[in-house]
């Protein structure tokens, strides 16, 4: 005993017992009491000993129980792990570690009673066992006890200050309660305790991604794919966050990655049946979320899905179908709500009406599913003539969505001087621009809702024109140009040229033109007549009010549309629009084809007539019959434009003009731009 004092013996000894590592106990206890053969504790510790030794079954010691209990559980036998702890819970009623791995399996097999009542009993038996607080702060957690969970996370930390595994709970514990800042430094303290911890990197970004911290929050997942190569859930929410970017070639293959390694990944075959979608490769998009309803026949948003190409493939009664079959799997399911409602004119003794108005009226929903199922029931409202209704619920909507969004007008007044003031710069440019185009674009841009997808459907009905739709390519390869992000030289513009030209005729098939319908594209009209000088531009302009009134009453998924969720902002947008086409105007009014959509839909013959015209082509009868075109269509108007061209769409606004006083009147008090 010349190490250690005769206290710090007993100290070490009775630490062993309590592990259960009975030899090294007695030892100890042995050796004080060769040396002081009165001391009390000493003999009462051996006792104690002796008396576990006599309960321990006939030829195995406790520690081998112990070791076996472990081996069990580590190759995921549960049942028998769970069996034998409660035999030897009984056989050892006063081993902590019995109980703390009674706990964990019936935590596992999700009894979570047995569970709680289990980690209770070793924390009596061991109060400084930090593992049973921290289990059992799982366990609460698990059945929504949240606050009494935070406690024991506490509690656990307290007993060890470097315990990663009880930070990491502790941060999901404040996920769950919405508080992603004060998650993130529970999950940054984790990592700081184990450098290597895959769950906490994984946790880390889920958090960064709900504060914003997008682009941290891929790094995030990197590490933890780092450190876990295989941890599907990183490749899956990886994934989530490059959608979120549009950097789809980036995502899918994330996605892809999540189902190589867990093929039962229903979310993961889901997400890429929404991206190929977008792609317009429904095909493939189909065969995804039938492999996703084959793994989880429950998925609604497979469904869901489904409906949305077959909408976008002009097949009403089975897009109708699946939409229905989303909501009967889950009746809250607002995407499925809000999908079936552009398909669909409600009368007032429609079920799914009164669905949708307890669901509003109800609780538990998140922010995201009420803003859809606002504008839902805002369309509902507007189809049976109750126009108050109606204008709150889509104005309810677009606060919910603008403060998702965290939208801010001043960011696109912002944005609409930065174009003016780099624009000099693009125009000063001279790049070289040679050879013959394979399929030459023709941009059909200008306000949203002002008629883009209606042209785009006359234009590609001809036989020498094949539509693109809204392609993301200009924006996303030109805006840092007409913003001033990017330097603007000669080999930049024909750079971005090259590749602009590379994608977009891909969607050509052949054809010498190519629509480009992205209604955004009028912010870069200097940059498309300086980089494409061949192309054609179509601008499509639609009563202000009428314009400004539906692009407020509709749900938008891109970002770039904040303004529409209010109707004052959107009424201040649409004049910077206006102020940009004049701007535009003075430089490139001969590049400029102006079309008013209220001329093309009383006067179709004519206009559209004068439309080919100014593309250099032959006419053809099929463009004065867009809506037997049997093309993609992925807007907000799929169901307006399969039918025939008809007037007064433009006046639909005007039932609301109560609840619109004063706020289009803005509209009218400047000049609009020119017509041809």
């Amino acid at each position: 005993m010349a190490k250690l004092s005769v206290d710090q013996a007993l100290l070490k000894a009775k630490s062993h017992a309590k592990k259960g590592e009975i030899a090294e106990a007695k030892k100890i206890y042995s050796t004080i009491l060769n040396s002081y053969p009165k001391n009390i504790r000493a003999k009462e510790g051996l006792a104690a000993l002796s008396k576990i030794m006599q309960e321990k079954p006939a030829g195995t010691s406790f520690q081998n129980a112990i070791n076996s209990l472990l081996k069990k559980f580590n190759v995921g036998e549960f049942e028998a792990t769970f069996d034998m702890a409660t035999r030897l819970s009984k056989q050892f009623p006063n081993a902590f570690q019995i109980w703390h791995i009674l706990g964990i399996t019936s935590a596992q097999l999700t009894r979570f009673s047995i569970a709680h009542d289990a980690f209770d009993k070793a924390i009596l038996l061991n109060p400084k066992f930090a593992d049973a607080y921290n289990n059992k702060a799982v366990v609460l957690k698990e059945i929504g006890e949240l606050e009494e969970a935070l406690i024991l996370c506490e509690k656990a930390i307290e007993l060890n200050s470097t315990f990663a595994d009880a930070y990491n709970v502790k941060g999901v514990i404040l996920q769950l309660q919405k508080k992603f800042d004060k998650s993130v430094d529970a999950f940054t303290q984790a990592i700081k305790f184990d450098p290597k911890f895959s769950k906490a990197y994984n946790n880390l970004g889920i958090s960064l991604f709900h504060i914003g911290k997008v682009f941290q929050s891929i790094d995030a997942y990197n590490n933890a794919i780092k450190y876990a190569p295989y941890f599907a859930g990183a490749y899956f929410n990886k994934g989530i966050s490059l959608r979120f970017l549009e950097n789809d070639d980036e995502a899918l293959e994330a996605f892809k990655e999540a189902c190589n390694l867990k093929s039962d990944y229903f979310e993961a075959h889901k997400n890429i049946g929404d991206l190929l979608r977008d792609r317009n490769q429904e095909k493939l998009a189909f065969e995804a979320y039938d492999q996703t309803l084959e793994i989880n026949p429950q998925c609604a948003d497979a469904w869901n899905g489904k409906g949305n190409i077959y909408r976008d493939l002009g097949q009403k009664e089975n897009a109708l179908k699946a939409f229905k079959a989303a909501i009967e799997l889950e009746p809250d399911n607002g995407a499925a709500h809000l999908n079936s409602s552009y398909l669909k004119k409600y009368t007032i003794n429609d079920p799914q009406l009164n669905l949708v108005k307890k669901l509003i009226c109800g609780a538990d929903q998140s922010k995201e599913n009420l803003c859809l199922l606002y504008y839902t029931y805002g369309k509902m409202c507007e189809d049976t003539n109750n126009i108050d209704l109606a204008f709150q619920s889509y104005k309810v909507a677009g606060e919910i969505r603008q403060e998702s969004l965290g939208y801010e007008f001043k960011n696109d007044q912002t944005l609409f001087e930065k174009i003016k003031f780099h624009h000099n710069k693009v125009k000063k440019s001279r790049p070289k621009i040679e050879g013959l185009l394979k399929a030459t674009p023709i941009f059909i841009l200008g306000m949203p809702r002002s008629g883009t997808t209606l042209v785009e459907q006359i234009l590609s009905s001809h036989s020498q024109i094949s539509a693109a739709g809204e392609a993301p390519y200009l924006i996303k390869q030109g805006a840092p140009i007409s913003i001033g992000y990017t330097n603007v030289t000669e080999e930049i513009i024909m750079k971005f040229r090259d590749n602009y030209l590379q994608n977009i005729v891909q969607h050509a098939a052949g054809m010498p033109f190519v629509t480009d319908k992205t209604p955004h594209n009028f912010l870069h009209i200097g940059l498309i007549c300086k980089a494409f000088p061949e192309a054609k531009i179509i601008h499509v302009m639609r009563d202000p009010a009428a314009t400004c009134w539906s692009n407020f009453k509709n749900h938008f998924r891109s970002k770039a549309l904040g303004y529409s969720c209010d109707i004052q902002n959107t009424v201040d947008y649409f004049l910077l629009y206006k102020d940009l086409m004049s701007f535009w105007t003075k430089s490139y009014r001969n590049k400029i084809y102006n079309l008013n959509y209220e001329h093309l839909t009383s006067e179709q013959n004519i206009e559209t007539n004068k439309l080919i015209e100014y593309l250099g082509l032959d006419w053809e009868e099929a463009c004065l019959s867009p809506h037997k075109n049997p093309r993609i269509i992925k807007t907000v108007s799929n169901d307006q434009v399969r039918k025939k061209v008809y007037k007064g769409s433009s006046s639909q606004w005007k039932k609301f003009k109560p609840y619109l006083v004063d706020v289009f009147d803005d509209l009218y008090s400047q000049s609009a731009p020119l017509l041809n």
